[in-house]
């Protein structure tokens, strides 16, 4: 098994946003410049027009070798032959302020019965993933007969363009610390990679009149998450970014780290605070359990908070890496094998087992389970999988069998 894992390195800052053009001014579809009343609004692949009021019609030429086709915002949908996958829809603002938390949501006309890998990423930062399938869509997924009201909740614009009002919905969202355009990318994979349908979103992040100058940090050789770099876990780690540009040699610095798992919902662990950017960690404090989907890693994150009089000015970049768990060493005290008296009462004792990715000095919290199987009678009523302690919530690492009917028994972790 391989743990994704990535490094989140943020310059945190406190600004009251704030334009003299605003959003609105070009129908929340383009970037706008200067001030009332002479704003101008600069169009995209999404709107035309003066005011960015027109939708770009994606269907003409038809894409969908003369079938039926719906013009979305930034894309299209074939509304014939869904096959394998039913409709389906991401919906987001055009723009958004650096830093600020934007809404997006992802809608199915249907849920069916197939199996969904889904990642919504950029070239730097990993958004969102998870797996549904028909066990588990309730997780993930609300149903709403009314997609459109949901999305105007979420404070976002252009909702009459949705292909369809009801179906199957899943919110998530993302900041944003790059100006300029950025290319997000949704990837669903159907049955284990069976089918692909694959999406790109713009979005554009604005920079506020209000902040005059934004740090430049990188991670060189891991900021893709695609593109992980390697660790083991038993030994220090040293995370360091590379800061290219800061905001003048009297701004005042302060740093903080934290654990994330890698889509930054779970906060795992506080490393405090570092007078300098760069992180050592000890052995072993990089391993969290397996317990996460698709990813299954974590995302450290820096502050670097930078004040200059009484603005201050944030930053994120992240690190994605990988590390490989060490294995679990089931051991049974005495042996594997023994032989036993037809009606003796015996105890395996299964206490020295170990998972290596843990510190040797901590508690080994383990869950024990104990199968017997009989060599020389496979009818045995006695001898079956999944016997020992019977208390789910104390999985105690003894076996405690009652007589046996057979000569030699093998128990094993």
């Amino acid at each position: 098994m391989i743990l994704h894992i990535l490094l989140l390195f943020s310059i945190y800052v406190v600004l009251c946003f704030g334009s003299s053009c605003k959003p609105s001014d070009c129908n929340h579809a383009g970037e706008c410049i200067g001030s009332n009343p002479t704003c101008k609004c600069f169009s995209n692949k999404y709107f035309i027009g003066n005011k960015c009021q027109q939708m770009v019609d994606n269907c003409q030429p038809n894409p969908c070798k003369g079938g039926p086709c719906k013009t979305l915002v930034g894309g299209y949908s074939c509304t014939a032959n869904f096959n394998v996958v039913k409709e389906w829809y991401i919906h987001s603002n055009l723009y958004g302020n650096y830093g600020e938390e934007q809404k997006m949501i992802l809608a199915f006309k249907e849920l069916d019965d197939w199996n969904r890998a889904i990642e919504i990423t950029t070239d730097n930062y990993f958004i969102d993933g998870f797996e549904a399938n028909p066990s588990n869509n309730d997780k993930y997924f609300k149903y709403s007969s009314d997609l459109m009201s949901i999305a105007e909740g979420l404070g976002l614009h252009h909702t009459d363009k949705f292909p369809f009002n009801s179906g199957y919905y899943h919110i998530t969202q993302a900041n944003f610390w790059i100006i300029g355009k950025r290319d997000v990318d949704i990837i669903i994979s159907v049955n284990d990679e069976e089918y692909f349908f694959y999406r790109t979103l713009e979005f554009y992040v604005l920079q506020p009149e209000e902040i005059s100058c934004i740090p430049d940090v990188t991670f060189p050789h891991c900021m893709d998450p695609y593109d992980p770099i390697f660790l083991d876990i038993k030994r220090f780690n040293i995370f360091e970014p590379e800061i290219l540009e800061t905001c003048g040699k009297d701004a005042a610095y302060t740093f903080r780290w934290w654990t994330f798992d890698s889509t930054e919902t779970i906060l795992l662990h506080f490393f405090g605070r570092t007078n300098e950017t760069r992180l050592r960690v000890p052995p072993y404090r990089l391993w969290f359990g397996s317990h996460f989907e698709i990813t299954m890693g974590y995302v450290v994150r820096f502050e670097f908070r930078s004040s200059v009089e009484d603005s201050c000015v944030a930053r994120v970049a992240r690190c994605y890496f990988k590390v490989y768990p060490e294995p679990i060493s089931g051991k049974i005290a005495g042996g594997e094998e023994r032989e036993v008296g037809v009606r003796q009462t015996f105890r395996l004792d299964g206490s020295k087992s170990r998972d290596f990715a843990l510190a040797p000095n901590v508690e080994q919290k383990m869950i024990f389970r104990w199968d017997c199987s009989s060599d020389d009678d496979p009818t045995n009523s006695y001898c079956q999988d999944n016997i020992g302690t019977k208390n789910p919530k104390n999985p105690y690492p003894y076996f405690h069998p009652i007589k046996k009917k057979t000569v030699e028994n093998i128990a094993k972790t």
